[in-house]
């Protein structure tokens, strides 16, 4: 009330909050005085068991769709989703599915006598929470719960080894998706359990990328010490780089054959928080770690201003093209701009779009200072059209 008497402005998520509270008085307060509400209102009222509230709120229209059934059941509120079924026009897939997910194996059920709808999801989601009474109760039915291969990923991706074992006793299918999924989550015990099967679970170069995503040299090690290895590909020394992981990017450099590298490797120190200690080691290496234009762009979107310097007091110089300037443009890095048109020779631009992207930007400094530079002078052809 003191905000609102003070003009603190409010929107759709006050009364969903006060419905996902069970704040009854507050939402009932908060709609005499005209405050907006939507369909998510009767969801977060329905996600927290409140039925008076979600009552309340449809005896006076409040918009809802088939998620306020499927949050009920989700939460596990079965009075809720009775009630809302009763008053809800149709029955969604989704209600099976968020019972599973929550391990609500009473809801999952009466969803089902009353014809409810599932599909896969349901048993992947059950897997995914490691509830192995509801998959086991989903599959027992006549005729079973279909399954597909995400049941073994998600209880791969979960840690719950004994899910992902029951499922495969009873011929659930798997793919790579398993291992690279119990790479992704660090399960080093599910990853060499299934691997240890007769016939293995697949992989592929997925897994050491996931490793390498996640930071867990273990996993990596283990996959790369198998016979034969786990494959790999760039994006295993992508991802380590754009998260700083220089020990990983060494190791896998370090191996016979090393893992491949590519100009991505480079360009990812700069999405990834501007990571020069890892780009310095690369560009080290013989041979270096490759790079290209694009390595420069990147630098002037993110705004690394002393890394695109670094780059270009190397010898030779990383390359640069019209799309660094125009980075900067787009960035509003009017410093960086001046410094990349003050070398010489000055990094390439098109003047005219440079002055139209900082004039619709407003970038008005920028322009001002643009529209005084001499003309475009272009070191190569360039064709305007293919330039965004």
């Amino acid at each position: 009330k003191w905000a609102r008497e003070h003009d603190c402005p409010w929107d759709e998520r006050t009364c969903a909050s006060a419905a996902e509270g069970g704040h009854l008085d507050v939402l009932m307060w908060a709609r005499e005085h005209q405050c907006p509400w939507d369909k998510l209102t009767c969801g977060y009222a329905a996600a927290g068991g409140h039925l008076d509230v979600l009552k309340w709120a449809r005896e006076h229209d409040c918009p809802w769709d088939e998620r306020t059934c499927a949050s009920a059941a989700e939460g596990g509120h079965l009075d809720v989703l009775m009630w809302a079924q009763e008053h809800y026009y149709r029955w969604s897939e989704h209600i099976c599915t968020y019972a599973a997910a929550g391990g609500h194996l009473d809801v999952l059920m009466w969803a089902r006598e009353n014809d409810c709808p599932w599909d896969e999801k349901t048993c992947s989601k059950a897997a995914r929470g490691g509830f192995l009474e509801v998959l086991q109760e989903a599959r027992g039915q006549n005729p079973p719960c279909p399954w597909d291969k995400w049941t073994c990923a998600y209880a791969a991706a979960g840690g719950h080894l004994d899910v992902l074992k029951w499922a495969r006793e009873h011929d659930c299918p798997w793919d790579e998706e398993t291992c690279s999924q119990a790479a992704d989550e660090g399960k080093l015990e599910m990853l060499k359990w299934a691997r240890g099967q007769d016939p293995p679970c697949p992989w592929n170069e997925d897994t050491c990328a996931y490793a390498a995503t996640r930071r867990d040299l273990d996993v990596l090690k283990w996959a790369r010490g198998q016979d034969p290895p786990c494959p790999w590909d760039t994006r295993t020394c992508r991802f380590a780089a754009a998260r700083g992981n220089l020990e990983m990017v060494q190791w896998a450099r370090g191996q016979e054959p090393p893992c491949p590298w590519d100009a991505a490797c480079v360009e990812v120190c700069a999405t990834g928080g501007g990571q020069l200690h890892v780009l310095k080691w690369m560009r080290t290496q013989e041979p270096p770690c490759p790079w290209d234009s694009r390595t420069c762009a990147i630098m002037a979107t993110k705004g690394h201003f002393e890394i695109l310097k670094w780059l270009r007091e190397q010898s030779p110089p990383c390359p640069w093209d019209v799309f660094t300037t125009g980075h900067a443009t787009q960035g509003g890095h009017l410093e960086m701009l001046k410094w990349l048109r003050g070398q010489n020779p000055p990094c390439p631009w098109i003047k005219t779009i440079i002055c139209k992207v900082a004039a619709e930007l407003g970038h008005l400094e920028m322009l001002a200072w643009a529209q005084e530079q001499p003309k475009d002078v272009l070191p190569y052809p360039f064709n305007y059209q293919n330039t965004n």
